[in-house]
């Protein structure tokens, strides 16, 4: 039977975060074009060597040049730092994932600001190796693995109405452990492809736990 699951962990201050992502976006593309241009300024203000002949005034100009270019080029590579700090904290705001299950197969996204997404990761059913609560006792003994990665997907510090925190531990170039904030329904579809020995033997439903709360 095929089995198609989908739901998102959406950033809680999302709103926030679409407006610095706005913010920090301007200024982005600001340096972006100061960069295009200070480069081209550079490129076009290149000194050439000048010959053996050269007389007094074109060396005093040819040392003018250089100061020139000099200067343009302290801008181009100052734009230029600017730009890449400002593209990396632009992909870090208003973040949320996708977990998308098919059928024995995971697959976790990366949204930035809601419309442009990153595969993160496809987990086949042989990969996974288990799975259960980040609030079980096996949960910090594998994290303390130095063997094991630990990827956080979740933008979120707690977890959602409705939802908790999931751990994937899988075979991926090495252990890693991928964290996740959903509903138990993602683990119940996953289950019907899982040998049963996969889930934390201390799991326990979500339902009883709140009671236990």
């Amino acid at each position: 039977m095929d089995i198609f699951y989908e739901e998102s962990a959406v950033n809680q201050n999302a709103q926030k975060g679409e407006r610095n992502y706005k913010i920090v976006n301007v200024f982005y593309y600001l340096f972006l074009i100061l960069t295009i241009c200070a480069g081209f300024a550079a490129f076009s203000n290149f000194p050439l060597p000048l010959g053996s002949g050269a007389t007094a005034e074109q060396k005093e100009g040819y040392e003018l040049m250089k100061l020139l270019f000099g200067f343009i080029l302290f801008l181009f590579l100052t734009f230029l730092g600017f730009t890449i700090i400002l593209n990396m904290v632009r992909r870090r705001i208003n973040v949320s994932y996708d977990y998308v299950f098919v059928s024995g197969e995971l697959r976790i996204s990366k949204v930035f600001n809601v419309n442009k997404r990153k595969l993160v990761t496809r987990l086949n059913q042989d990969d996974i190796l288990q799975v259960g609560d980040v609030d079980g006792t096996a949960f910090e003994r594998l994290r303390s693995d130095p063997q094991t990665k630990t990827v956080v997907c979740t933008p979120n510090e707690t977890a959602g109405q409705g939802k908790f925190f999931l751990y994937v531990l899988a075979v991926e170039n090495g252990k890693k452990l991928y964290v996740l904030e959903c509903r138990e329904e993602l683990l119940l579809n996953m289950m019907q492809f899982l040998r049963r020995d996969i889930l934390d033997r201390d799991y326990i439903p979500q339902a009883k736990k709140a009671m236990r709360k």
